[in-house]
């Protein structure tokens, strides 16, 4: 099962295959922005990736995809000359990866995620000797302590905005709805009434002990007054599969 890049009709496509052989098509085509730097660009990638799980594979080609994304965001049309140029481009892939805003996951799991593969890429053209050894990659922090989170305060990356809720919403799927509207002791009453109605079911599903089951079937039928004698004396059902039918 190997994995391969196809420039077809203008599209780059990369074909690799699931556990089972199934031939698994990904867009590349933002990487096309390199021009003719892409087979020198790809190739340290590609080969690292190779060696790698059939699902680890389709994970890195998608982070493959936001490489080529931020390098079309950053209009880079071929690879860098120098090692300023690199180091300028690294940091800019780095900043695109953790604060683009048309993505909805977390800064978290864009440190410990995304950045994690695309660094990978960074570090197999470091090896490759197309990226200089001397540039700086930042590495994927343990803890977001040090990252500078302040332009985004308002709402955090990948933070859906809050929705406005009326005082008389409720909220269904629950054991008792909850409003706003409502003071605790309504609220209270309404729990234990639904308590104690579940209870009462409960208790009355119960199947009556095997000695009660001696009573002939026609005179059950044919006696159907039930003592109020039940009501007071015994717990529960059990009363009622006692004495308190005659």
């Amino acid at each position: 099962m190997g994995l391969s890049v196809q420039n077809k009709n203008g599209q780059l496509v990369g074909v690799s295959h699931d556990e089972l052989g199934k031939e698994v098509r990904s867009d590349l085509s933002p990487l096309l922005v390199l021009g003719g730097d892409l087979h020198c660009f790809l190739k340290p990638i590609l080969d690292d990736m190779r060696l790698k799980r059939p699902a680890t594979i389709r994970s890195e080609i998608s982070k493959l995809k936001s490489l080529g994304e931020a390098l079309v965001h950053l209009r880079v049309t071929q690879l860098p000359k120098t090692e300023t140029g690199w180091q300028s481009l690294v940091i800019d892939i780095h900043r695109f990866i953790l604060t683009r805003t048309d993505r909805r996951s977390s800064l978290r799991s864009r440190c410990s995620s995304d950045w994690v593969t695309v660094r990978g890429f960074l570090i197999s053209l470091v090896e490759a000797g197309i990226v200089p050894v001397s540039t700086y990659v930042p590495p994927v922090r343990d803890t977001l302590d040090a990252v500078n989170i302040a332009p985004y305060q308002d709402r955090l990356l990948g933070q859906s905005p809050a929705k406005t809720v009326s005082a008389d919403a409720s909220v269904d799927k629950l054991m008792c709805s909850i409003s706003l509207a409502r003071t605790d002791a309504e609220y209270l009453e309404e729990l234990r009434e639904t308590l104690s109605s579940r209870r009462h079911l409960h208790a009355h599903s119960r199947v009556c002990p095997a000695e009660t089951r001696s009573v002939g079937v026609q005179r059950f039928k044919s006696v159907a007054t039930v003592s109020p004698i039940w009501k007071t004396q015994g717990r529960g059902t059990n009363s009622i599969c006692g004495r308190g039918i005659h």
